[in-house]
């Protein structure tokens, strides 16, 4: 077989969206359509009862399905028809070239089934104050020596490597990415089988989809990598803000959610992956240290403004992921 071209290079664009992402939508939509290599397909997931937004994109394909982050994605992926899927959300933009780039990467590295590109609204992951914050609670950390772009700890935390993110160049493997916006080979994503992990979307907001799909990817010997010199913008349309209602509800959302779906990663993914008891003890050590800093951390947060729902939401999380984790030990 010879090699592709990049006029062979066929792919669908997967899009799930509520509908709502206004201009930030029209942005994605224009930057598709004046990629330089036109997709066969753009799929628009939307939930049943939604309107279609007013603007269209080349070879534009409506599919309908229940809301939910997860369960559009998925439908998408399996409607599309293509080799390659370019799957992202709703309010992105991109340059004309970025699919061509993409092309040739896949094309230079066979063996590759998944590229993740670099988002622009995203500054290098140390020492800013949200990365500090994620550091002190146990959600992320930053790496110097490994081999992988974003490698997944003993307590399910997502590590960045600075050294990687200083530099500019170069394909490196990964462990995770980001979900906002990726390529991956249509056969490689439907093996993932997300199906099983409709437990992220419980209560809207599904991260991390992202550690769940890529690290599972991983699990699978799908191999998965991150380009920092090909980049897309990510404007944040904030549709789920709004939905969620004021600022301090979306907080207290948020600290829910994470305490309940990173708890289900860590006994998912890397509790139950461990063979050896004595692996399994450090696992659950690591992950008790993070639920001691990250109370504590909360705690005085919350007392400083005088938060006591953030406490409540906090116990609210991390005991309803017992209880799941519970009834998945049942299973297994």
């Amino acid at each position: 077989m010879g090699e592709m071209s990049f006029m062979e290079f066929g792919y669908s664009v997967v899009i799930r969206t509520l509908g709502q992402g206004g201009v930030k939508y029209e942005a994605l939509i224009n930057s598709i359509n004046r990629q330089t290599i036109l997709p066969q397909e753009v799929i628009i997931v939307i939930p049943d009862g939604y309107s279609v937004p007013g603007v269209h994109a080349v070879n534009e394909r409506i599919v309908y399905s229940e809301k939910g982050m997860v369960t559009q994605r998925i439908v998408g992926m399996e409607k599309a028809r293509s080799e390659y899927l370019l799957v992202c959300d709703d309010d992105l933009e991109f340059e004309c070239d970025f699919v061509e780039r993409a092309a040739g990467l896949f094309q230079r590295f066979p063996d590759m089934d998944a590229l993740s590109p670099s988002n622009m609204s995203v500054p290098a992951p140390i020492w800013t104050k949200d990365q500090m914050i994620g550091i002190i609670n146990g959600i992320s950390y930053v790496t110097f020596f490994s081999r992988y772009a974003h490698s997944i700890g003993l307590t399910g935390a997502s590590g960045h490597n600075y050294r990687i993110y200083r530099n500019a160049e170069g394909v490196y493997p990964t462990q995770s990415a980001n979900f906002q916006c990726f390529f991956i080979k249509r056969q490689a994503a439907l093996e993932v089988r997300m199906e099983e992990e409709l437990w992220l979307q419980k209560y809207g907001y599904a991260w991390p989809d992202d550690q769940v799909f890529f690290y599972k990817a991983f699990m699978k010997g799908i191999k998965t990598v991150y380009v920092p010199s090909l980049k897309y913008v990510h404007l944040d349309a904030g549709v789920g803000k709004v939905a969620a209602g004021n600022r301090n509800e979306y907080a207290l959302r948020n600290y829910f959610i994470g305490c309940r779906n990173y708890t289900i990663f860590w006994y998912r993914f890397i509790y139950t992956q461990k063979k050896h008891w004595v692996s399994r003890v450090g696992s659950v050590l690591a992950l008790s240290v993070k639920i001691v800093l990250r109370t504590l951390f909360y705690s005085i947060a919350f007392a400083k403004n005088r938060n006591g729902k953030g406490l409540k939401s906090l116990f609210t999380g991390y005991k309803e992921a017992f209880s799941v984790v519970k009834e998945l030990n049942k299973w297994n």
